[in-house]
């Protein structure tokens, strides 16, 4: 023989003590013993304490907590991937990044350099920048505590004004078809520069 006891209750939810716009939230009754909150598309403001509140046939009242957190993706705000900077110079280059909680920023490159450093808003400084120093360097945010990571890959490229010697200043040359001279013009600079002669 079985014995069937059923306790019948009305439930609602609140959000940090104040009732639920049903307009966001999906709340269903399962069964007479089980009430189901939905939360559509989960937002930032849908961080919060839920509660459930019981009223029963009896006249006796219960309820039950939770704290909901809603983790924010990194996000990358106007942070160009490409600069370009002249050898010598402080090299500043900026990471701006969103994100909830605050998100932890990392660079990843040659960091053991020690004209390198990470300034307190997350910008990358290269002081006395050189040319070794160019190349592909990545912005790591992630979550703290949370398997939540975003990358952002930013090209730096380090130019110099370019620098011209010539390796004799005079040359003594004998007239005449069949002596030749050559000058030899040592030049440096990046990008190449592009060369002419003027006399």
């Amino acid at each position: 023989t079985k014995i069937l006891l059923l306790c019948k209750a009305e439930c609602i939810w609140l959000k940090d003590e104040e009732e639920i716009d049903e307009d966001w939230v999906e709340s269903k009754k399962l069964d007479e013993t089980l009430y189901q909150l939905t939360i559509k598309s989960a937002t930032m403001d849908d961080m919060g304490r839920y509660t459930c509140n019981c009223k029963f046939d009896s006249g006796l009242k219960n309820s039950t907590e939770l704290m909901i957190y809603v983790y924010q993706r990194p996000t990358f705000v106007k942070t160009a991937t490409y600069y370009e900077f002249l050898e010598g110079d402080v090299a500043v280059v900026p990471c701006i990044v969103t994100g909830q909680p605050q998100v932890e920023v990392k660079w990843k490159k040659n960091m053991a350099e020690t004209r390198i450093k990470v300034l307190e808003n997350s910008s990358l400084q290269i002081n006395g920048v050189q040319r070794e120093d160019h190349g592909a360097y990545s912005c790591v945010a992630r979550v703290p505590g949370r398997p939540i990571s975003e990358a952002l890959v930013i090209s730096v490229v380090v130019t110099a004004s370019p620098k011209v010697r010539i390796q004799e200043r005079e040359k003594n040359v004998l007239e005449g078809p069949e002596n030749n001279v050559s000058i030899v013009c040592l030049v440096t600079g990046e990008p190449t520069p592009n060369i002419t002669w003027s006399r």
